[in-house]
C-alpha cells in the first residue's frame, strides 16, 4: 500500500510539474478556451468572453492562504493601473467573507471572482495556487504557468497581443 501512495505522488508530481514547463503548443493555442461566467464578492457577474478581443487577458488563480499570491498584489495592481493587460483574479475555493476582507485590506484594484468549487480552476488545469494564464487577443492561451509571466511588466510594454 505504501508503494501506491508514493506511486501516486510521483504521478501528481509530474503532472504538476508538466503544468510549469511545458511551452503552450500551437495545438493548445488553437484550442478554444475555456470560458467562465463567475461572480465577484460583490455579486456581480463577469463573463470572461466580454475581455477576449480587447486586450491580453492575465487569469491568476490565487487564494489568501498563499504567500506567492500575496506578494504579487502590489505587481498586479501596478499592471491593472497601466491599463494594457485585463486582469481577472480567480479566487480557488475560499468564502465570500474571506476574499472580501483580503481586497479590502490589500487594496486590490483588479477584478476579483470566486471558483467556490474549483470547477473554473480544473477547466484550466491548475495544479494549485498561484497559477498564470494568459490569453491573447485572439482568445487563445499563449502562457501557464506558476510563474509570473515576464512577457508581462507592469509598464506593460508587452507582446501580448
Amino acid at each position: 500500500m505504501p508503494n501506491r501512495t508514493i506511486t501516486t505522488n510521483i504521478v501528481a508530481a509530474l503532472a504538476a510539474g508538466l503544468f510549469l514547463i511545458c511551452p503552450v503548443s500551437a495545438e493548445q493555442q488553437a484550442m478554444k478556451i475555456p470560458t467562465f461566467s463567475l461572480q465577484s464578492p460583490a455579486g456581480e457577474t463577469v463573463h470572461l468572453p466580454t475581455y477576449i478581443g480587447k486586450k491580453p487577458v492575465l487569469l491568476v488563480f490565487w487564494a489568501t492562504w498563499c504567500p506567492f499570491c500575496r506578494t504579487a498584489v502590489p505587481r498586479l495592481n501596478r499592471i491593472d493601473a497601466a491599463g494594457k493587460v485585463q486582469i481577472i483574479a480567480i479566487n480557488v475555493e475560499e468564502s465570500r467573507s474571506k476574499v472580501t476582507s483580503f481586497i479590502t485590506k490589500n487594496n486590490i484594484t483588479y477584478p476579483v471572482v470566486l471558483d467556490p468549487d474549483g470547477k473554473t480552476a480544473n477547466a484550466y488545469h491548475v495544479p494549485g495556487v498561484p497559477a498564470y494564464v494568459v490569453v491573447n487577443t485572439a482568445g487563445r492561451i499563449v502562457y501557464r504557468g506558476e510563474s509570473f509571466p515576464e512577457s508581462i511588466s507592469e509598464d506593460a510594454n508587452n507582446s501580448m497581443q
